[in-house]
């Protein structure tokens, strides 16, 4: 996607915008794999979001960020530094700004160009840091969805018989 701008956006809405927010309300979970950018959100990841914040309701999806509110995810990061990432920008950025709810595990790969240097996969321990995070995602998400049942039931019943049951 070309960087934000609104004399672009007069011109029309890039195809990635409509292709991303399509992708978003399509899945129930974001997994953002992403290097910090000097401790902050990596600026072409704040663009991509600017442009799905502009795309209004169509083809039966919602208005861009509306697909990603209440919406779990979670975080990784790689970096050539010690850490492998602090991710606390990104996780308010994600939480606050774009409405989804980040899973407390992430995982960052620090050095990582020396622990992938070569075509070097991840060893036991990252890997296991890294299955932490998928498995925290998918377990949240569960509990998520397996709340909302019970309410979308009541929701979609017709006033009548929600009144009856009460």
């Amino acid at each position: 996607m070309p960087l934000y701008h609104g004399d672009l956006e007069a011109a029309g809405l890039p195809t990635g915008a409509l292709a991303l927010r399509r992708l978003l309300a399509e899945h129930d979970a974001l997994f953002v794999s992403t290097p910090e950018y000097n401790a902050f959100v990596p600026p072409l990841l704040v663009n991509a979001f600017d442009w799905v914040s502009r795309v209004p309701a169509s083809d039966g999806l919602p208005q861009g960020l509306a697909t990603t509110a209440g919406k779990v995810a979670g975080l990784v990061s790689a970096s050539p530094g010690p850490l492998g990432g602090l991710l606390g920008a990104l996780r308010g950025f994600l939480g606050a700004t774009i409405g989804l709810l980040v899973v407390p595990e992430h995982y960052a790969l620090g050095q990582a160009d020396k622990a992938l240097a070569d075509g070097a996969t991840l060893d036991a321990r990252q890997d296991a840091g890294l299955q932490r995070v998928v498995d925290a995602v998918l377990r949240t998400g569960r509990a998520l969805q397996a709340a909302a049942r019970p309410i979308r039931r009541a929701l979609s019943r017709p006033r009548s018989a929600a009144r009856a049951s009460r």
